[in-house]
């Protein structure tokens, strides 16, 4: 039976709308110090209830330390079980997939990226049309999990 890790937080998050000019388009290339609103909060939580029902994008951050049971032969996934918007997934600034809302589950093999300190950030832009029927956000569980690679 896999051992499970859920990562429900703090993370920190950073926000920014799509009104005053700002647009969807060079989504992904802003650096967090240019993301007007910044906050932490745990997660599971919607779109809706970190900022309304107001389309844009988010940066979320979560760092975790090495899994303890994580030594060969063991797998380590990362899971997403409720994700919804567009964006990417990263640990430790490694692309390690993309999401569209199609899909409310992800799910990443991260045995050869973690090291001792290791950071998840999901970049994600929220419109209305690209929600999931459970809205956008982090509204599921994000989860480490370990496997017995046997």
């Amino acid at each position: 039976m896999p051992h499970r890790i859920h990562l429900g937080g703090p993370w920190e998050y950073f926000w920014r709308t799509f009104d005053e000019g700002n647009s969807p388009q060079g989504v992904g290339t802003k650096t967090i110090e240019e993301y007007p609103q910044r906050g932490r909060a745990n997660m599971e939580a919607t779109w809706e209830q970190l900022f309304e029902d107001q389309p844009g994008e988010a940066v979320f951050r979560r760092a975790f330390h090495w899994p303890t049971p994580a030594e060969p032969p063991h797998e380590v996934w990362l899971l997403f079980e409720g994700i919804g918007g567009q964006g990417t997934v990263q640990l430790n600034d490694v692309i390690l997939g993309n999401f569209d809302g199609a899909n409310e589950q992800r799910r990443f093999l991260v045995t050869d990226q973690l090291i001792l300190r290791n950071q998840i950030t999901v970049r994600m832009t929220c419109e209305p049309g690209h929600r999931t029927s459970h809205g956008g956000g982090l509204f599921g569980p994000v989860i480490l999990e370990i496997r017995d690679d046997e």
